[in-house]
């Protein structure tokens, strides 16, 4: 379990490195472009991460059905060996989903460079994409689609790990004194 818990942490860790830079970059210097490398670049690091994320859930749901229903195979079914190659297939196949994503978007045919709005393709997610879309169009502003996005690509990954943390039981104690 701690296995799978300390690559979903990198994980999210590597997910909110992915998008700080240029952020702080944005905010910084009032940049509102990215070139196309780097946005290729980010979407596909973007896409691993989150995709990876996805499937390490999964697995970890699948390790704790294993100790819950049989736990006295557990060890025998969930050894180190499985462990790391459940993982494996996991990084593998999120970068397989990653590399053919961004090879499909890179293929299609842009006109000339354009200011393309940088937290456009941050915003892959589910969440802050309905958001958007199902709120009134009087009050639409570029400024809230940003604000939406940062708070799922920052936000988000920070706190899985302080929840995560929570449920180990030496810091709840340390919480309680």
């Amino acid at each position: 379990m701690y296995f799978f818990l300390g690559n979903l942490s990198a994980v999210d860790i590597t997910f909110s490195t992915v998008t700080i830079p240029k952020l702080l970059s944005c905010i910084l210097y009032g940049g509102t472009s990215i070139s196309f490398l780097g946005c290729f670049l980010q979407l596909f690091f973007l896409i691993l991460m989150g995709t990876t994320e996805s499937f390490l859930l999964s697995i970890m749901a699948f390790d704790r059905y294993l100790a819950i229903c049989k736990p006295l195979r557990y060890t025998s079914l969930m050894t180190d060996k499985v462990m790391v190659m459940l993982t494996s297939i996991c990084w593998i196949a999120a970068s397989l989903h990653s590399i053919l994503y961004t090879y499909v978007l890179s293929d299609l045919k842009y006109c000339e460079d354009r200011l393309i709005p940088h937290f456009v393709f941050i915003s892959l997610f589910y969440v802050p994409v309905i958001f958007i879309y199902f709120r009134p169009s009087s009050d639409h502003s570029s400024q809230h689609d940003r604000i939406v996005s940062i708070a799922y690509t920052i936000i988000t990954p920070m706190l899985n790990s302080f929840i995560y943390s929570l449920r180990n039981k030496d810091v709840k104690k340390g919480l309680k004194k």
